[in-house]
């Protein structure tokens, strides 16, 4: 066999990945959110301290970015303080504001800004 005929090539790979880019996940229930909460800290958290709640492993960016875009929406939803409450999507998205990738930092940030401010209003 040549090495042509394992995997994709190069230029597939990066046509995939800008679509992937463009995704954007559709959470919409309470199953959404701990779907959401489960991908984005797959094995859970290190650290025994709320204020340390850093996911033990870090999905990748193309896992993380859909699920952020996803998540914009949640606030403006009338059972969002309950949905809050009910899962780990918080502590969750908090645990990626140190996500090595810029983007994905700078969004989970945001996304837990406009929370507080959203909870902070009702």
């Amino acid at each position: 066999s040549t090495p042509a005929s394992f995997g994709q090539t190069a230029k597939k790979r990066s046509m995939q990945t800008s679509q992937n880019e463009a995704k954007r996940a559709r959470i919409d229930t309470q199953q959404d959110v701990d779907w959401a909460a489960a991908l984005l800290a797959p094995m859970g958290f290190r650290g025994a301290s709320s204020a340390e709640q850093i996911p033990l492993v870090r999905p990748p960016v193309e896992v993380v970015q859909p699920i952020l875009a996803g998540l914009e929406d949640l606030a403006g939803k009338k059972e969002f303080r309950e949905l809050m409450r009910k899962t780990q999507i918080g502590k969750a998205v908090n645990g990626t504001r140190k996500h090595p990738n810029l983007e994905v930092a700078k969004t989970a940030k945001r996304l837990l800004a406009e929370w507080k401010s959203a909870v902070s209003k009702k």
